[in-house]
């Protein structure tokens, strides 16, 4: 898990990376480590991580949808 984190967050400060592929990224992090480790204390931090990720990415996407709607044009 924590070299798929490592790789995340590498993934997330890669600017020429798409939000999309990271928010997939993160996605994908969040489903492969699901399962709480009982051998690790790290895990609810690196899932809180990509979750917040996640929900920026989401309010990114809400923000550049109302700058672009017709509402916001006129």
């Amino acid at each position: 898990m924590n070299i798929k984190f490592k790789e995340l967050k590498e993934l997330e400060n890669n600017r020429f990376i798409s939000n999309e592929d990271k928010r997939i990224a993160c996605k994908r992090f969040l489903s492969n480590f699901s399962k709480q480790n009982p051998f690790s204390n790290e895990d609810d931090h690196m899932r809180s991580y990509a979750k917040k990720k996640l929900h920026i990415g989401k309010i990114i996407i809400q923000i550049l949808y109302l700058e672009h709607s017709p509402i916001a044009s006129a």
